[in-house]
């Protein structure tokens, strides 16, 4: 049974979030199967933010009374929930990153390339951004180095190209940089460095499971590659983002 934390939270509708939730975005997560399943949720704590405490605050969190009756899921949360969390990287101010795409996985135009049709796990993977994404063994794969893959920003770009269970893949390598580069701008939260004009991410993300008689219960329990939980905090304005999906078949 998880032990009383001091840590408590308020549910902050106010906070929106239009990369998700505008026309524009709803009508491309429809169409990659992600309507309806990706959720994103801001909360308020008022208590001091200390990154060793993450456990504790995570705990907290997922056993919080308001939490529990707003946090989007799958089918709620059960009390007394334990958590395993783990630190994400996030330090990429530009998607700069993706540049190296063109030309490669995509035609200069932009236009991402086809490919012969492959497995990776359950997900079918036939072009070639998602081979880049996803085969270890593609001949793309060495655009991104192994510490580079581990950033927020890529995991957040990886999660939305592949999309949920009836995705249609856009062909304009573009469409899903735009999406990304928007959300990614209303999770992270940045401060000019102190006597510079340079910034930093001041945001801490981790990766979230939530736990009942050690089973998952929270993002779901059926795990897959594209089933996920973030929380992003924001200790100076002490704000803790929540951001699920679940993979399946999207509203239409």
């Amino acid at each position: 049974m998880p032990e009383k934390s001091a840590y408590t939270f308020n549910f902050v509708p106010s906070r929106g979030f239009p990369s998700i939730t505008g026309k524009d975005a709803q009508s491309c997560l429809m169409q990659w199967s992600m309507k309806g399943l990706l959720h994103c949720q801001c909360f308020s704590f008022d208590e001091t933010f200390k990154k060793h405490e993450i456990k504790e605050f995570a705990t907290a969190f997922f056993n919080d009374p308001v939490v529990r009756q707003t946090l989007e899921t799958e089918e709620g949360l059960p009390h007394d929930c334990d958590v395993v969390v783990s630190n994400v990287p996030c330090t990429l101010l530009s998607m700069d990153i993706f540049n190296r795409c063109i030309g490669t996985v995509t035609h200069k135009t932009g236009r991402i390339k086809f490919c012969f049709e492959e497995y990776c796990e359950s997900l079918v993977v036939n072009d070639c951004l998602k081979r880049a994404l996803c085969i270890q063994n593609s001949e793309f794969y060495d655009l991104f180095n192994e510490t580079e893959r581990e950033e927020f920003l890529f995991r957040l770009f990886r999660h939305i190209v592949i999309g949920g269970e009836l995705s249609q893949p856009n062909e304009d390598f573009g469409v899903y940089t735009n999406f990304v580069k928007n959300l990614y701008r209303e999770l992270i939260s940045v401060q000019k460095i102190q006597g510079s004009e340079e910034l930093k991410i001041v945001s801490l993300v981790y990766d979230v499971r939530a736990l009942s008689n050690n089973e998952t219960v929270y993002p779901a329990a059926k795990t897959h590659i594209n089933t996920f939980a973030y929380l992003i905090v924001n200790p100076i304005k002490r704000h803790v983002i929540a951001l699920s999906h679940v993979y399946g078949i999207g509203q239409f």
